[in-house]
C-alpha cells in the first residue's frame, strides 16, 4: 500500500466518527506514526465559563490525534493513560490543532507525545504523553511506511 493509500484509509475511518463529527473535529494531517487533528472554536459549543477552550475538548482532540497516529502504524487502540499540561487557554473563535507523535512502541503499549496549539496566535496551549493500549491490528495497514 502507497503512503496516499494509507492516509485515505486512516482519514476514511476517523472523518466518519460520529463524535469527531459531533464535535467538529477534521484530520490535518497523517503520517506513520504522526497525526494533527483541529477544530475552530465555536463560542456556542467549545467553550467553558471563561470563553476560553473546554478542557475536555482539549483532552478530547489529543485522544483522537494519538487514535489516528496509532491507526496510521496499523494499530487500533485506547487510552491508558493521558497527562496533560495545561498552558495556556484558547479564546472563542481560534483555530485549535492537537498533534500527536509515537515515541516509542512495543507489541501492546505505544508511548505518545503530544502538543496542543493555537496556530492562529502560534501559541502553544498544552503539552503532555500519553499511553495506548494495541487492541487489534487494522488489516492492510503496515506498521512502517
Amino acid at each position: 500500500m502507497q503512503p496516499e493509500e494509507i492516509i485515505r484509509s486512516v482519514k476514511d475511518i476517523y472523518t466518519h466518527n460520529a463524535f469527531m463529527q459531533h464535535c467538529g473535529i477534521k484530520v490535518h494531517s497523517i503520517s506513520c506514526g504522526k497525526a494533527a487533528v483541529g477544530l475552530r472554536i465555536d463560542p456556542a459549543i467549545h467553550t467553558n465559563l471563561h470563553g476560553k477552550l473546554h478542557g475536555g475538548l482539549l483532552t478530547t482532540l489529543v485522544d483522537n490525534a494519538t487514535g489516528i497516529a496509532c491507526a496510521a502504524m496499523g494499530k487500533r487502540v485506547v487510552t491508558v493513560s493521558m497527562t496533560v499540561d495545561f498552558i495556556k487557554g484558547a479564546p472563542s473563535g481560534a483555530m485549535v490543532e492537537a498533534q500527536a507523535e509515537v515515541v516509542s512502541h512495543n507489541d501492546q503499549l505505544i508511548t505518545m507525545q503530544i502538543h496542543v496549539y493555537d496556530t492562529d496566535a502560534d501559541t502553544l496551549l498544552a503539552a503532555g504523553s500519553c499511553c495506548m493500549l494495541t487492541i487489534a491490528d487494522f488489516p492492510g495497514i503496515p506498521e512502517k511506511w
